[in-house]
């Protein structure tokens, strides 16, 4: 998925998935850094009218049973987690489900295997090219390989993985290559916001003031319409 800054591919793309299905998905969203995991989680559960300041310390079991049960947006970054039994749409960092990924990827017996309850895994700023990022792309397309082997040999106890990645400036084509021919791809368009622009003329006419002019005496006198000014330390 491509798509301009600001058209909502971060915040909202990830939310119509869950309302498509509110009670059977498990969804995983990467961003690169932490602090974007950590801010993204708290926008998306501002707009489904939820909250982390309730919860401070998930390892408090009272705090985590009695305060965060119906959140269904959650975060986990490197010693910082706001998950519950309840959570749907869980933001981490790459590092994290690169984590995840690995210890899957290493284990053949589905029954044990922690990316069986995950439905849909969605990679943001894919174009960001680092060493967690190339890993976790390689293991995805073993992981989806080997979830399509197992399907075909009848193993109806094994769940399909949607893997979705989202970029503003990310080479579509390359990309989708890597996952099979047949990698559907979309485009969002952007949307531009009206700017206007002011020039020092129009700056000087609202706030009415005229710059001032040197005197021989080398002193500086200027005069200001637009109300009683203070002096400050500049």
């Amino acid at each position: 998925v491509t798509g301009e800054t600001g058209c909502g591919k971060t915040t909202q793309i990830p939310q119509f998935i869950l309302e498509s299905l509110p009670t059977q998905s498990k969804i995983v969203v990467t961003q690169p850094r932490r602090l974007a995991a950590t801010g993204v989680a708290t926008r998306v559960a501002a707009e489904r009218g939820e909250s982390f300041t309730q919860n401070r310390n998930n390892n408090n079991q009272n705090n985590s049973q009695n305060n965060n049960n119906s959140n269904t947006v959650g975060y986990m970054v490197r010693g910082e987690s706001r998950v519950s039994n309840t959570t749907r749409l869980l933001f981490c960092t790459t590092g994290v489900l690169l984590r995840r990924l690995q210890d899957s990827n290493t284990n053949s017996d589905n029954q044990n295997d922690p990316l069986s309850a995950i439905t849909h895994i969605v990679i943001d700023e894919v174009h960001e090219r680092s060493l967690d990022t190339d890993i976790l792309l390689g293991i995805l397309k073993q992981t989806v390989k080997r979830i399509r082997q197992q399907q075909r040999r009848g193993d109806k106890h094994v769940r399909s993985i949607r893997v979705i990645l989202m970029s503003a400036t990310m080479d579509a084509d390359r990309f989708a290559g890597y996952f099979g021919k047949r990698t559907p791809r979309m485009h969002i368009p952007g949307f531009t916001y009206p700017v206007t622009d002011y020039t020092l003329e129009d700056v000087l006419s609202v706030t009415g003031y005229i710059p001032p002019k040197k005197l021989k005496n080398g002193k500086s006198r200027g005069r200001y319409y637009g109300g009683p000014r203070k002096r400050n330390a500049w």
